[in-house]
């Protein structure tokens, strides 16, 4: 289904002739699929991280992408649905995930759990969690990054 969501989004933006199109699985590492560490000054995902194995190695992947200061946007269910649950929840993709100590047995977050894992993995300072959307800065793991500070 990925192929058919790049496929989309090349067609629909074709004209944006700065914009590069790869699929990234999360899952794996970025350096493994070709991606040259710190390179993406933004990231935009949508209802795609907690349809990985495991939210907090994705994060990590995200993060060995951006550069200093770099921005992760991505938008997140955070609550159970009959109706998404009667779509998705039929694709044994959606139970696919291995970090139950996070989920439970549910692979979607709520905005609390986002809150915390965000703050687990070193990026709550630059979190700004909204409903569904979460705006992400880059952690402050970078050397000489001024993540994280105040202007």
């Amino acid at each position: 289904m990925s192929n058919v969501f790049l496929a989309s989004a090349q067609q629909k933006f074709r004209d944006a002739s700065h914009v590069t199109f790869r699929l990234l699985d999360l899952n794996e590492s970025p350096a493994d699929q070709g991606f040259e560490p710190h390179t993406f000054d933004v990231i935009v995902a949508s209802d795609v991280v907690h349809a990985t194995r495991s939210i907090r190695q994705s994060l990590r992947h995200v993060h060995q992408l951006l550069v200093p200061d770099g921005l992760f946007l991505f938008l997140e269910l955070t609550r159970p649905s009959i109706s998404t649950d009667m779509i998705w929840g039929l694709a044994s993709e959606w139970w696919n995930f291995s970090d139950h100590d996070l989920r439970g047995d549910y692979p979607l977050l709520t905005r609390e759990q986002w809150g915390r894992v965000l703050e687990d993995e070193r990026v709550s300072d630059r979190a700004r969690v909204s409903g569904a959307l979460l705006a992400v800065g880059a952690p402050n793991a970078h050397p000489g990054s001024s993540a994280g500070k105040s202007a």
